[in-house]
C-alpha cells in the first residue's frame, strides 16, 4: 500500500511539474526568462576576454584627446598602428582583441570621448566563433550606427574578412561569413551608410588568401593592411577629411 502510494505520489508531481512548464514556456515569463537567458549567453562573452578589459580600463584612464578619425573593432583594429599606417596624426584606435559586436557597443562612449568626425567600425568574426546570432549581430551593428548618426559621426561599416585554409574550422567560418556579409551589405544600402569591402582584395573563393593571413588564419599580414589603407583613404578623399 505505501509502494503504491509513493508511486502515485511520484506520478502526480511529474504530471504537476510538466503541467507548470508547459504554462511557463508557453506563458510572458517563461519568454521572458529564456529572452534573458539567450541575452546573456549573446552577449556577455566580451565580459570574459583579458584583452577588452584592458582596453576599457585603458580608454577610461588614458585617451582623453580629440581625433578626427576612430578605428573602432576588435584584434583586427586593435593590431595596428593606424597613425603610421595611415600616415596622419589624427586617428584613435579604439580595437580590443576578442571583441564581440556587443562589446562594441559597450565602448561606444569611448568613442564618442574622441570627437571624431568619421568612425570605421569591424567587427563580426568573433561573433560568428562564439556561435552569436547573426540576427543579434546585425541588430549590434544597425544600433552602433545610429548612435554615431545621433552624435553627427560619420559611420563607415566593413563587412567581415574571411578566414584562411589554416584556421581549422575554416569552412564553417566562412560560410557564416558569407551569409552574415549579403546581410551587412543589404542593410548597409538601405541605411545608406558606406561599407569597406575587402574580401575581393584579399581573399579568392570566400577563403582569406595564404599571403594575407597570419599563422593562425585570422588575423593580417602588413600586405592585406596597405590594402585596408588604400580603401579607407578613398573614404577619407570622399568625405573631404
Amino acid at each position: 500500500m505505501k509502494n503504491r502510494r509513493f508511486t502515485l505520489l511520484i506520478i502526480t508531481n511529474i504530471i504537476t511539474l510538466i503541467g507548470f512548464f508547459t504554462l511557463f514556456y508557453n506563458g510572458s515569463y517563461w519568454t521572458k526568462i529564456r529572452q534573458f537567458i539567450t541575452y546573456r549567453n549573446d552577449t556577455t562573452t566580451y565580459l570574459r576576454k583579458s584583452q577588452f578589459m584592458e582596453q576599457m580600463d585603458y580608454c577610461t584612464t588614458l585617451y582623453q584627446g580629440q581625433s578626427n578619425i576612430v578605428m573602432f573593432g576588435n584584434s583586427l583594429v586593435y593590431r595596428m598602428f593606424w597613425n603610421e599606417l595611415l600616415e596622419r596624426q589624427d586617428v584613435a584606435n579604439r580595437g580590443a582583441g576578442t571583441d564581440i559586436t556587443q562589446g562594441l557597443i559597450v565602448r561606444l562612449p569611448f568613442v564618442y570621448k574622441a570627437k571624431p568626425k568619421i568612425c570605421f567600425i569591424e567587427g563580426g568574426i568573433n561573433d560568428i566563433m562564439n556561435q552569436i546570432n547573426p540576427d543579434s549581430t546585425l541588430k549590434h551593428l544597425a544600433a552602433i550606427v545610429d548612435k554615431l548618426k545621433e552624435r553627427n559621426i560619420i559611420p563607415v561599416l566593413h563587412t567581415v574578412i574571411y578566414v584562411s585554409s589554416d584556421e581549422p574550422n575554416h569552412k564553417v567560418y566562412n560560410s557564416k561569413v558569407s551569409a552574415l556579409n549579403e546581410r551587412i551589405l543589404q542593410f548597409a544600402k538601405a541605411a545608406n551608410v558606406k561599407v569597406i569591402n575587402l574580401n575581393p582584395h584579399l581573399s579568392q573563393n570566400q577563403q582569406l588568401k595564404h599571403e594575407y593571413a597570419q599563422g593562425d588564419g585570422i588575423h593580417l599580414t602588413s600586405k592585406a593592411y596597405l590594402i585596408w589603407k588604400e580603401e579607407i583613404r578613398k573614404v577619407l578623399d570622399e568625405y573631404h577629411i
